[in-house]
């Protein structure tokens, strides 16, 4: 993915953003280099045009802080954070090695071999974020300004070493020490980021102990004033898996115990009606630790948005639901189901036996799909708005061993930011983490290689089973602490109403999803649908 540069030796590493390097920059390395990144986003075009909209070189470094603009085919734009730094060959030799990706191009400065970077590789730029963070900087360029701010309740120590994490998202992670991690945004949008705005208040206004702490962001001013956010600071989260490793570890613990037990069902007719019945014996005696673990983390989301709603800032504050709130939820409920089940009937010739079934049941009762959905929000549902986790699902949270600690408070990444950052209903929430419990139950199966075809479809009810009682104790545990609370509907009839609406809602976004990149999980939303339609 090196771009050999033909052109006389650079001087300094400023003549990169001077005449001719910079032609060769934003014609031929910069674009070669965005469209090969896990982080570009829209991998199914082309890059056009490519301009550096902004770049800033702190004094007596070799690296730089650029703002690049894509011009894309279909006549779409996006704007990207990308750190260069240049080194030498010989210092540079180890980070590619670890970090192929890090590559951008191969030239020469004053004579020497020399290697340009993504400066996120680099613990020299590393170092200067931090730091910049601890002090509070900023900088102005001719164009704009890197604004770095430090959030007001940490007190910074020395910390020595910082790493990138290999993990497979959208953003670069960095940690530093045992202490700190760093999200850095690649994709920018304009506007007040959800992500720090969330964890700055859950930190310092509402002080939730179940989140990472707000440490500090780096932003920068466009020449019209708006922020558009490069980086989050927080605190690092020692943990010993997501919650989505923990529970997928419990779910096949449970298929161990229970594969040779006598074939049972369960209709689950609903989540809300005896919530104060025991446990079925078959998963209380089977998955009695993971009801446990249901039960902490239905407490600890109540918590989460009890804080959310505690405080009387405008951008905070409670509201509530209104008939066009309602309507614009039915509005956008129909048309996600109107493109899913259109995908779904375009791409049914593609499925397996077993998901061309579901996907025949579900297509017949296409009518009653919209009308059940008409139905969930014919009548007012009296309860306010607030704001929400917004992408809540057991990969948004860690298991530290003894707990839970939520993160990740983007919300839908494919939203733009201002949606992101408008209040919801509670409920939206619970229904991501209920399609998660659910999503459980089936990878757990498809994973395994080790079971014929015929003893996967054995355990499946067992897994409904499942599904079901830790559903139900986790919102036993939820209404436990938040029942009183005004983002909580008072009936039953509101209480089912609004979670049905919201986890088919999911459950047709899972579905375009995987007709999209998995088609052979695409059993699971299926059967969500099934469950849900079936139940309501």
């Amino acid at each position: 993915m090196s771009e050999a540069v033909s052109c006389p030796s650079l001087r300094s590493f400023g003549d990169l953003f001077e005449p001719p390097f910079l032609s060769h920059l934003e014609r031929q390395i910069l674009p070669k280099y965005l469209e090969h990144q896990r982080w570009f986003a829209s991998k199914a075009l082309s890059i056009k045009r490519l301009r550096i909209v902004d770049a800033f070189i702190p004094p007596d470094s070799h690296f730089a802080l650029l703002l690049l603009e894509a011009e894309l085919s279909r006549q779409r734009t996006e704007r990207y954070f990308l750190p260069l730094s240049l080194k030498p060959l010989s210092q540079s030799n180890k980070i590619t090695h670890h970090y192929p990706q890090s590559l951008i191009a191969e030239l020469s400065l004053l004579e020497k071999p020399s290697v340009l970077i993504d400066g996120i590789y680099d613990e020299a730029f590393r170092t200067f974020l931090l730091d910049a963070i601890a002090s509070t900087r900023s900088f102005k360029t001719a164009v704009g300004k890197f604004v770095f701010e430090k959030g007001s309740s940490h007190s910074f120590k020395k910390i020595l070493s910082s790493k990138v994490l290999s993990l497979e998202q959208s953003n670069s992670s960095v940690r530093y020490g045992k202490e700190l991690f760093m999200k850095v945004y690649r994709k920018l949008e304009e506007g007040l980021n959800p992500d720090a705005e969330v964890l700055s208040f859950l930190t310092e206004t509402a002080h939730f102990e179940h989140a990472p702490k707000y440490v500090g962001s780096v932003c920068y001013l466009s020449p019209n004033r708006q922020e558009i956010f490069l980086a989050l600071l927080q605190t690092f989260t020692q943990n010993k898996s997501s919650a989505w490793d923990l529970t997928l570890l419990e779910v096949q613990s449970f298929y161990k115990k229970v594969e040779h037990h006598e074939p049972l069902t369960l209709s689950c007719t609903s989540f809300f009606q005896n919530l104060d019945a025991p446990p079925l014996p078959l998963v209380k005696n089977n998955a009695k630790r993971f009801l446990a673990h249901a039960a902490q983390l239905g407490k600890r989301t109540a918590e989460l948005h009890l804080a959310l709603a505690s405080s009387k800032r405008p951008a905070f504050k409670p509201e509530r639901l209104t008939e066009e709130n309602q309507n614009a939820i039915q509005d956008a409920l129909i048309s996600e189901a109107t493109a899913a089940l259109k995908l779904l009937r375009s791409k049914f010739q593609t499925l397996s036996e077993n998901a061309k079934e579901l996907a025949e049941w579900v297509l017949s009762r296409r009518q009653h799909i919209f009308s059940r959905l008409q139905t969930f929000m014919t009548s007012p549902i009296r309860v306010h708005k607030i704001r929400i986790h917004g992408d809540y699902h057991l990969g948004q949270v860690l298991f530290t061993g003894k707990d839970f600690v939520i993160i990740d408070f983007e919300g839908e990444p494919m939203r733009p930011i201002e949606a992101r950052r408008q209040k919801r209903p509670a409920f939206q929430d619970l229904a991501g983490m209920i399609r998660s419990f659910h999503y459980a139950v089936y990878a757990s199966l498809l994973q395994d290689e080790t079971r014929t075809t015929q003893a996967l479809h054995r355990l499946m009810p067992f897994g409904e089973i499942w599904f079901c009682e830790v559903s139900r104790t986790f919102l036993k545990s939820y209404l436990a602490v938040a029942e009183s609370a005004p983002f909580v509907p008072k009936t039953l009839d509101e209480r089912e109403r609004l979670l049905n609406a919201f986890l088919l809602s999911k459950a047709m976004y899972e579905l375009s999803y995987e007709l999209n990149n998995r088609p052979d999980w695409v059993v699971i939303p299926l059967r969500g649908i099934v469950q849900i339609l079936s139940e309501s």
